[in-house]
């Protein structure tokens, strides 16, 4: 191999080192980015659809006792009625927000058994046995309101009264506690994961400087493997030109290179042996030289 191949070669080994590092941080980067935005995600639609119910049972439980204030008052039926409606707008939203709570947790437990994560899975597990009693709950808390309506409609207002005060206002103030806990439990869990977050990108840092040392290794290890082979052929025509300049005219140097070097050495060992020849060719001419003076002496 040509000695710019070798040293292209060792760089592109070095650049492909380095890109296949490079790659495989942002790749783990990437995939912690993105499983810090499903989680947050999810965890931002629980806590905000939580307050929501939470809101609208506040906005139901206040009109309620609007509506009995004014039966109370004996006032005009179109403030009763502007209440009523505003707690049958309110009922509708509890279902949805419901929805949208378990569908965000279902993708966490989703993503947890994907992930194999047993820790994980059995936290969301516990989430989900939570919003399955808050789901229970607001359903009854629904039905209740319902009956309060019906109860009012049918001008029932003393039994309607008992009834709120009896079911569904202790029931309000049990949901209020489940979704304190549930918004806590998110907390917790968006908490857990920055710091799980912060400890990833730490080694993920860590990783990333111990392959940098490693590639910086491999490429002085590299450098100094194609340095070796250019140096070695090299020191051997260098002892071999000194052998010729002593006056060893049989020396000869093995190179196998397979690139500009070997052809070097064999362009040395031709230089030596043409010059091999000529010297004895001149020790011949010196030979018959002094035997022709010597017989011209004798002569």
């Amino acid at each position: 191999m040509k000695i710019w191949k070798k040293i292209s070669l060792g760089f592109i080994s070095v650049i492909l080192i380095m890109i296949f590092v490079d790659y495989q941080a942002l790749k783990n980067n990437i995939e912690l980015i993105r499983q810090f935005e499903n989680l947050e995600k999810s965890k931002r639609v629980e806590l905000s659809e939580s307050h929501k119910i939470a809101y609208s049972i506040q906005r139901i439980k206040s009109n309620i006792r609007e509506i009995l204030h004014e039966e109370e008052k004996k006032s005009e039926s179109y403030e009763i009625s502007l209440a009523s409606n505003i707690i049958k707008t309110n009922l509708p939203i509890l279902n949805q927000s419901l929805t949208k709570i378990n569908d965000a947790t279902q993708i966490d437990f989703n993503f947890a058994e994907a992930a194999n994560d047993l820790d994980e899975l059995k936290q969301e597990a516990e989430e989900i046995k939570l919003l399955d009693s808050l789901s229970f709950m607001v359903n009854h808390f629904i039905t209740d309101v319902n009956q309060f309506l019906n109860l009012h409609e049918s001008e029932k207002f003393k039994e309607a009264d008992a009834f709120f005060e009896t079911v569904p206002e202790p029931m309000s103030r049990e949901i209020q506690n489940l979704i304190a806990k549930i918004a806590h439990s998110a907390e917790i869990d968006v908490s857990e994961a920055i710091e799980e977050m912060n400890e990833q990108v730490s080694n993920a840092i860590k990783l990333g400087i111990s392959l940098t040392i490693l590639c910086i290794f491999l490429a002085l290890g590299i450098g100094f493997y194609i340095a070796k082979t250019i140096s070695k052929p090299l020191n051997k025509l260098i002892d071999g030109t000194n052998e010729i300049a002593k006056g060893n005219f049989e020396t000869t140097v093995t190179i196998d290179t397979n690139d500009e070097i070997e052809l070097l050495g064999d362009s040395f060992n031709g230089m030596a042996k043409e010059l091999k020849l000529k010297v004895n060719a001149i020790n011949n001419l010196n030979s018959d030289l002094v035997d022709s003076n010597n017989a011209k002496d004798t002569f």
